[in-house]
């Protein structure tokens, strides 16, 4: 079952025969009148500007040879986010230390040791000095740890011995409420054992015991809070998708589980389908699917219970990875974000949606360098609107893209900016179709009445239908003020004359 991406309009009431009459005669009468008197300009079929898109590269930073991964953190406790980029080939990682009013220092770089076929980075205060710590996985399955001076310096480095079998996949969150970070850690079979997942509880200082409870093996997992009591649960993602709800120490029982028929290469918690009470949302779960070629959501019912799994964005997502869900648009849902390694990379956004039982409706791709290995969603400049950075091995770059301001909301088919729909709107419309050295549009998407994405003569039609009652409502913004719930390439700019606030 593929999930649509498609709305329905409302349908307005019939007019009487008489009013049908009018708006024969009269969209009929000015369009040929129009085309006799006016002639076809070549600006019928307008060229619209180049539309908003939630990221646009800004800049690129050279970094170690073929990175692999990054990780953000305060590294020298100077109150200000450090990035920590990793090689998979040549066994170094390098620190760029942040600065003041956004941004990292990039004329001040420290290149330190780092196993090879590093694969994933993450810190965390693993030996409980205060100062951020490095936890690498390697394409080994090993995980190698890296402790930090608090100063950005990385000195002693180790093997972290578990005898639990080949590391898959690692995820973090304090489990046991002790406000230490716990590990949670799935493994593939082997002649040391594994095949399961297994929770590594801090006790403080560097050390960890293991707790005896054991989860399946997974391909992807996820440390979130799916009931809303306040502690951590565990989702595992391999032959079966499986919720494990805990108590608050630590200990786990099964809330929910679906058998899969496919790989699950990531997950993703959030309330995407809108579907909760104010400030109490219910959490869902996002899968990304055979090998980050579609999505497949398990929708929260509440108390860790959820649907079945439905499967779509097939035709969206291609060879898709590093998903990161997050409000980009102010507007009801969250965003899906993520790269795509396929021939064409890109940075992929999916718009949230939410209801109507749509995640999401509108696509983005955001072209950039090829094999991406990474992506990263932070305010890196400080604007208050989220940036994307992408580690790229064929360039050896972490690649800056600034966030947008979103697009100003509007009233499709208020063409003149008065707050009201009345046949001054499809004049409009007209008078700027046929003038051929027409003022400059401030709202373009507000002539778009059918939101097709272009500026033609069906749009003051359209309006005529609707205004003599003889066609649908518009698409919405409409009767009120919005943004576009379509991705197309017109543009609303903002000004100080637009009615709506």
């Amino acid at each position: 079952m593929n999930i649509e991406l498609t709305r329905n309009g409302n349908t307005m009431s019939l007019a009487t025969s008489l009013r049908r009459r009018v708006h024969i005669y009269s969209s009929s009468l000015l369009g040929i009148l129009a085309i006799l008197f006016c002639g076809i300009p070549s600006n019928l079929m307008a060229q619209p500007p180049q539309g908003f898109e939630y990221f646009a590269y800004g800049y690129s930073i050279p970094v170690v040879g073929n990175p692999s991964d990054m990780t953000l953190g305060d590294f020298n406790q100077d109150g200000l986010k450090d990035m920590v980029v990793t090689s998979s080939i040549v066994g170094e990682l390098e620190i760029f230390l942040g600065k003041l009013g956004g941004g990292f220092q990039l004329d001040d770089t420290e290149i330190f040791d780092c196993p090879l076929g590093a694969y994933e980075a993450s810190n965390l205060d693993f030996d409980g000095d205060g100062n951020l710590d490095l936890i690498i996985l390697t394409s080994a399955g090993i995980l190698h740890v890296i402790l930090g001076d608090g100063e950005g310096n990385f000195l002693n480095n180790f093997n972290l011995t578990l005898g639990i079998g080949f590391v898959t996949s690692i995820e973090f969150g304090d489990l046991n409420g002790d406000d230490q970070l716990d590990i949670a850690i799935s493994t593939l079979s082997g002649i040391s054992g594994g095949g399961e997942t297994r929770l590594l509880l801090s006790v403080g200082n560097g050390d960890y015991s293991l707790s005896a409870q054991l989860f399946p093996s997974a391909s992807a997992l996820a440390v979130e809070d799916v009931n809303g009591d306040g502690d951590l649960d565990l989702i595992t993602a391999g032959d079966q998708l499986a919720v494990h709800l805990n108590d608050g120490s630590a200990s786990f029982v099964l809330s929910h589980a679906s058998d899969l028929s496919y790989d699950v290469d990531g997950l993703m918690v959030g309330d995407l389908f809108l579907d909760g009470n104010t400030g109490n949302a219910v959490q869902d779960i996002l899968c990304l699917t055979g090998g980050g070629e579609g999505l497949a959501f398990l929708q929260g019912v509440g108390g860790g219970s959820f649907s079945e799994p439905v499967e779509g964005y097939q035709n969206q997502l291609s060879n898709g990875g590093d998903l990161t869900l997050v409000e980009l648009d102010g507007q009801d849902g969250l965003e899906l974000v993520y790269i795509s390694q396929d021939s064409a990379s890109h940075i992929g956004v999916l718009t949230g949606h939410g209801s109507d039982g749509i995640p999401f409706e509108g696509f983005q791709e955001i072209p950039i360098s090829s094999d991406p290995q990474c992506l990263k969603v932070l305010d890196i400049n400080q604007d208050g609107i989220l940036d994307a950075i992408v580690a790229s091995s064929a360039v050896n770059m972490i690649e800056v893209y600034l966030g947008q301001p979103p697009a100003p909301d509007f009233d499709r088919g208020d063409a003149n900016w008065d707050g009201q729909i009345n046949l001054a709107d499809p004049m409009t419309i007209l008078g700027v179709l046929f003038q051929q050295n027409s003022p400059g549009i401030s709202c373009m998407d507000a002539f778009d009445c059918n939101d097709d994405g272009f500026v033609d003569l069906s749009d003051p039609i359209t309006e005529l239908n609707y205004l003599f009652d003889a066609g649908t409502s518009l698409p919405e913004p409409f009767l009120g003020c919005g943004p576009d719930p379509t991705s197309d390439a017109l543009e609303c700019q903002p000004s100080l004359n637009s009615p709506c606030p």
